[in-house]
């Protein structure tokens, strides 16, 4: 007897379960190298923003340095770990982190600095190809002894901000001489103001981009104006803007003096104080320092008052490192003052509206730094007037502000609408741009080539 063996099926079974396993692992194939290209494209897109991050690390530590040793003093600018070589005149540090990541920045010392930071973060690993079946090749991430680093450059260049003192005045809106007035500067470091010692770096700023948006007509501006972008300023047959020189001979705008490209920050004037203070009461009573009677003093310390209105027959004396919250309106008129006695200082805070007519506010050791008037929110008008020369700074963001006093004012102006009337003189004082606070920040931000050179 034969026995038949058909062995073809089973062929076809074998062949097809080969196919079949082959297409299968083809597609496993596939799927585990799109995931795998899938997570190299994210590991490779978190670490080129981590390395911005990083280089920002370095950003803010080259800021802090600049700011914080006196940069521009050459002895301060190895403090803090800084050093510099025989090849450049930059000045350099770096900084690794644990997860592998490091910063090196470098200062150009230059008034303002230059920063140059570059971030590197950890790249992913080399790569190494495998095969499937002897027929597909792809590639997945493997380790590597050297590891390899995304880097990214930034370079900043810096400036001192507008300050009160930078400035002079500094108006969101409108600023307007109706009068025969001037606007220099001068700098207290140096010695008190005189005609010999007038400078001419005052600036009349305003973000308004109007026709007239300063109005100079018959004053004179010994030093620069700025308006917003379209804004223009006008002069009188015998107004002037620009330096010694030019007010000695010329009328107008001296050429380069005018600029249109203002756009200023103004913060809101916060609340000083809401607790740990002592209630001002301003009525009737007697207080003598130095063997004058007033009616009220404040030594160091923080004072807070609804309203102060400080008429005829009352004054207020400051003896201390004094802080003074009027919530309300401030007033002072007819013989009623204040007097900021030589080593004290005031800082006033309105909450509402501040007229000061009459004798006014008497700064008695003529340091522009030692009375400082701020306005809130709801501080709309401001008026000063009194006969007495105003020395000190104002930052009154909201206020329409006018300034009548033929005494005069040494110090500096920000509000939104500044008005000066008369014959007024207003000399800045340029120490008061330059205090410690008023450090440098960044005026550009631009991303260049990793290895770019220095320059």
């Amino acid at each position: 007897m034969k026995i038949k063996t058909n062995i073809r099926p089973l062929a076809s079974v074998m062949v097809l379960t080969l196919l079949m396993a082959f297409v299968i692992g083809t597609a496993l194939g596939a799927y585990l190298l799109f995931v795998s290209q899938q997570n190299l494209s994210i590991a490779r897109s978190m670490a080129w923003n981590n390395a911005m991050a990083v280089a920002e690390s370095g950003i803010e530590e080259g800021l802090s340095q600049v700011n914080l040793c006196g940069f521009t003093n050459a002895a301060n600018r190895t403090a803090n770990g800084w050093t510099t070589n025989s090849t450049d005149t930059w000045y350099h540090k770096s900084r690794s982190f644990a997860d592998g990541s490091y910063y090196s920045v470098n200062i150009q010392p230059n008034d303002p600095p230059i920063i140059i930071s570059s971030g590197c973060f950890v790249a992913p690993a080399n790569t190494r190809s495998f095969t499937f079946l002897g027929l597909l090749t792809g590639q997945v991430t493997g380790d590597s002894s050297t590891p390899r680093y995304t880097k990214r450059t930034v370079r900043i260049t810096t400036n001192k901000p507008l300050s009160q003192g930078t400035a002079g005045f500094k108006a969101k809106g409108q600023i307007t001489f109706s009068g025969a007035g001037s606007l220099d500067s001068y700098d207290s470091r140096l010695g008190p103001y005189t005609v010999a010692s007038r400078r001419d770096h005052a600036k009349a700023i305003t973000n308004a981009k109007a026709a007239d948006s300063i109005k100079v007509d018959t004053a004179r501006i010994y030093g620069s104006v700025q308006t917003g972008p379209g804004g223009t300023v006008r002069t009188a047959l015998t107004g002037a803007v620009g330096d010694l020189a030019w007010n000695t001979g010329h009328t107008g705008i001296e050429p380069g003096q005018f600029t249109d490209d203002a756009d200023m920050r103004f913060d809101d004037v916060p609340v000083p104080f809401t607790a740990g203070y002592s209630t001002l009461a301003f009525g009737s009573g007697s207080y003598s320092y130095n063997g004058t009677n007033y009616t009220a003093v404040l030594g160091d310390g923080d004072y807070q008052i609804g309203t102060l209105s400080i008429g005829s027959g009352k004054s207020l004396a400051v003896t201390g490192k004094a802080r003074l919250y009027v919530t309300g309106t401030f007033v002072t008129a007819l013989s009623g003052f204040v007097y900021v006695a030589p080593g004290a200082s005031l800082e006033l805070y309105c909450g509402g509206n501040f007229t000061v007519t009459g004798t006014g506010i008497v700064n008695g050791g003529g340091a522009t730094d030692k009375l400082t008037v701020f306005g809130l929110k709801n501080s709309v008008n401001a008026v000063y007037g009194g006969t007495s020369t105003f020395v000190g700074s104002v930052n009154m963001p909201y206020a329409a502000f006018t300034f009548s006093s033929s005494a005069g004012a040494y110090g500096s102006f920000t509000a939104s609408t500044i008005s000066v009337s008369g014959t007024a003189a207003v000399h800045i004082d340029e120490a008061l741009g330059a205090s410690p606070s008023n450090g440098y920040v960044a005026t550009s931000w631009n991303e260049v080539e990793p290895n770019a050179p220095l320059n």
